[in-house]
């Protein structure tokens, strides 16, 4: 939940830095400004068990510079 509340933040400039900790930003990625990092595991599921990076790579690959995407081996 607080990964669309800090991506709406960054759309104002209101930050500059953002960690999306398993999250996926509401906002399309190339609206996200500064520097952004996304966290994630290849097999995280979320609600109904639906697998959550293939919308995180969505917006990943949508935002623009400076970003970083760390998939962690999930345990």
């Amino acid at each position: 939940m607080g990964g669309s509340a800090i991506a709406e933040a960054s759309l104002t400039g209101e930050i500059d830095r953002a960690v999306y900790l398993g999250a996926t930003p509401e906002s399309p990625g190339d609206k996200l400004r500064g520097h952004k990092l996304f966290i994630a595991t290849r097999k995280d599921l979320g609600p109904s068990d639906i697998p959550r990076l293939p919308k995180i790579q969505q917006r990943y690959n949508e935002a623009h510079q400076p970003k970083k995407l760390l998939l962690l081996k999930k345990r």
